[in-house]
């Protein structure tokens, strides 16, 4: 059985601090994926392309509203998960209520839902293309290749390991800056005390909160600037 793969993006945000490289992250992922193709594959004359989309779990509370934030994604292009939220934003954008509160919208709380959506709605992406075929959206890829597509959440201490939503009474919490940057020494001993790199963490971000409702955050900019 044969695949074509398309190389790997990775989209982190600013204050997202970098720690090992991701190569051989995403490649095992994909081998694993390549190893355990959907057992959903139909007969089609149409070239397989297969397709991975990869994000992480903050914290180790799957019912909390933000706990996969889209501060850090990966994907192979075209993977259609991605059309499945921007059918959703064409559907709700417009209606009354929908619109308050952006991060319900397009950031985390969207993506956790669309990605419930994707297992369970769509049968972990079976009937993903049969339901975006029907859509308003540019699906002309869709006819060209047969997508095999599949989805990982990493474990919170591989790309989130400082989940801003600790406990205060957690002490490690006040050495990881939470909100507005902070300095370098302080950021280091956050890492040493989460023991991110012996739990194998990629990366880290400290929530520094670049922006508001109401437009950019001097504090987080600042933030950002201090840590670089």
């Amino acid at each position: 059985m044969s695949f074509k793969v398309a190389d790997c993006s990775i989209y982190a945000d600013l204050d997202v601090e970098c720690l090992r490289p991701f190569d051989r992250l995403l490649e095992r992922e994909i081998t694993l994926s390549l190893s355990n193709p959907p057992s959903w594959l139909d007969e089609s004359d149409l070239p397989r392309l297969y397709q991975k989309a990869l994000f992480g779990r903050m914290g180790h509370d799957e019912q909390f509203a933000y706990s996969i934030p889209n501060a850090w994604m990966a994907s192979t292009p075209y993977h259609p998960f991605f059309m499945l939220p921007l059918e959703v934003i064409v559907q709700r954008v417009h209606l009354p209520g929908q619109q308050e509160w952006v991060e319900a919208l397009t950031g985390p709380i969207a993506l956790r839902d669309r990605l419930i959506d994707y297992e369970h709605q769509f049968d972990e992406g079976r009937n993903l293309g049969k339901y975006l075929s029907t859509t308003a959206m540019n699906k002309t890829y869709l006819g060209q290749y047969q997508l095999l597509h599949s989805i990982t959440i990493f474990p919170s201490e591989i790309i989130f390991p400082f989940s801003w939503n600790m406990g205060e009474e957690e002490a490690r919490r006040t050495h990881c800056v939470d909100f507005g940057g902070g300095p370098a020494i302080e950021r280091e001993i956050c890492k040493d005390e989460l023991k991110v790199r012996e739990n194998g963490g990629h990366c880290i971000t400290y929530w520094t909160r670049t922006w508001t409702p109401h437009g950019p955050s001097e504090g987080g900019v600042a933030g950002v600037m201090d840590g670089t």
